[in-house]
């Protein structure tokens, strides 16, 4: 299982997946620099300024479409590739069991990935502490956050993964594993996004939710904040991207005005920790039906 873990491993961690994890990584933190240059105020208003574009790179770029990316190419291939290639009947007559080899390869796959992750958020935290344009403080207060992110990349790496992990048991090639992985970005991080920006000017329905992906995904992410003790500043643009921040019509009587103001307040449609809960029971579902599947298969 050893050299199972290792090769898998060394296919994750290639260096055109380095490459990207770095330049991407860069493009973020030379966005906020830049950001950090035209933004003025006070201290306490910049400071949330900035963290609100940071949790907005964090959330749609490096732990987005990056992590679910990486995870869409390699780990919709660790079995899927095996069986197309014709190496996985080479494997199973060695003496590793089937549950053996897919242990080696989930292991090898996740710890790869979690390596590429710390690298693109090490290297983003990099441009930030290096630069000039951000105060010291303010630079502090960013590098603070990055535990929570740390966090929610591993969460967003187990339960993506073990959607990647069991379509890869099902199909017999990586590309019939691969595309509902890809599809899956596009509509977390995109789709629904559009939709909820055009429903807010057109005041058309909202996606339920229940049913609201994007959304399911905004409160992980603020769950794995809060377990730190940090917090998320009010953002219209975070609202928009991930849902946890929604426009409601202020109460008379508090704000002592004579009629309803529209202000940003948190989204508690839903409660984060059953959805992080949901999410997680369903991702070891998903990987004890993949330890089932790869015993039966026929290869």
């Amino acid at each position: 299982m050893k050299n199972i873990f290792l090769r898998t491993l060394e296919t994750t961690v290639k260096k055109s997946a380095i490459i990207i994890s770095v330049v991407t990584a860069l493009l973020c933190g030379l966005m906020l620099v830049n950001l950090a240059e035209i933004t003025k105020g006070s201290f306490v208003s910049i400071s949330n300024e900035l963290l609100s574009y940071q949790n907005l790179f964090i959330f749609l770029a490096l732990d987005g479409f990056l992590l679910i990316s990486m995870i869409a190419s390699s780990t919709s291939g660790i079995i899927s590739s095996e069986v197309h290639e014709g190496t996985f009947r080479l494997l199973v007559t060695k003496p590793n069991s089937r549950s053996e080899i897919l242990t080696g390869k989930l292991t090898g796959n996740f710890v790869g990935l979690v390596l590429l992750m710390l690298l693109s958020l090490f290297t983003y935290f990099s441009v930030i502490v290096l630069s000039r344009n951000i105060d010291s403080n303010i630079a502090k207060m960013l590098l603070s956050y990055l535990p929570c992110y740390i966090l929610y990349g591993i969460v967003v790496i187990v339960v993506v993964g073990s959607v990647a992990c069991l379509l890869s048991c099902i199909c017999n090639k990586k590309l019939a594993a691969f595309l509902p992985i890809f599809a899956l970005i596009i509509v977390i991080m995109a789709v629904i996004p559009m939709f909820r920006i055009v429903g807010q000017f057109s005041n058309s329905g909202q996606l339920p939710p229940l049913i609201d992906i994007n959304y399911h995904f905004g409160l992980m992410f603020k769950q794995c904040v809060e377990v730190f003790g940090k917090s998320i500043p009010q953002s219209e643009a975070l609202g928009y991207f991930t849902n946890i921040f929604i426009n409601a019509f202020s109460d008379c009587d508090i704000t002592r005005m004579s009629w309803p103001k529209q202000v940003l307040t948190d989204n508690q449609t839903l409660s984060m920790m059953a959805v992080m809960a949901i999410y997680i029971v369903l991702s070891a579902l998903m990987l004890l039906l993949s330890y089932r599947i790869i015993k039966r298969k026929d290869v």
